[in-house]
């Protein structure tokens, strides 16, 4: 989504709208907003399910939720893009693992609260190999999924990403339940 610099009351309208949707998201699935930004690559949101002292079986499920109301409130131009003519895409990369969480940087000095490690990583390439409207996820996330009931995936061609030496297996998650409109390509 590109605004003009022309436009700065839209422009805010749009972040603005945009946030609220996040956060809406995040809070009916329990997950906890890291990070929000606005880049190159558009709105950039740094979602975590189960961060200390939360813990949730559902995880995996829970954020394969979460990834379809994005796509959903993006598609639907609920405040996303809706000032825009309704065109909005998301491109959600999800996957399961440890990671370090908690502050870095210099005491009293200047820090912030951080998530880091392989699976934040790998997280961002596979939204990076996303079309428009996908969902991609790593197998760990698939297996955590699939015990819940209800929940598909289709394999994607595997692909070593930046920072890999290996091919990496990717799924785009189906659940009959809740399946978001539209949907992802190759």
């Amino acid at each position: 989504l590109a605004l003009a610099v022309s436009e700065p009351e839209l422009f805010a309208h749009v972040v603005d709208q945009t946030f609220k949707v996040v956060c809406a998201a995040a809070r009916t699935h329990g997950a906890t907003l890291r990070q929000f930004v606005l880049d190159d690559k558009g709105f950039v949101a740094i979602l975590a399910i189960g961060l200390p002292p939360e813990f949730h079986e559902d995880g995996a499920a829970r954020a394969l939720k979460l990834a379809g109301r994005l796509q959903d409130a993006a598609r639907g131009g609920r405040g996303v893009a809706r000032a825009r003519g309704g065109v909005g895409a998301t491109r959600v990369g999800i996957t399961t693992g440890r990671c370090f969480c908690g502050p870095i940087g210099l005491s009293g000095v200047r820090q912030e609260f951080s998530l880091v490690g392989d699976a934040v990583n790998l997280a961002a390439r596979l939204m990076a190999k996303c079309a428009p409207n996908e969902t991609r996820c790593d197998l760990a996330t698939r297996e955590a999924a699939m015990a819940q009931a209800g929940w598909g995936f289709e394999e994607c061609a595997p692909y070593v990403p930046k920072g890999k030496n290996e091919p990496v297996r990717s799924f785009r998650p189906r659940w009959n339940g809740y399946q978001p409109r539209g949907g992802g390509g190759g």
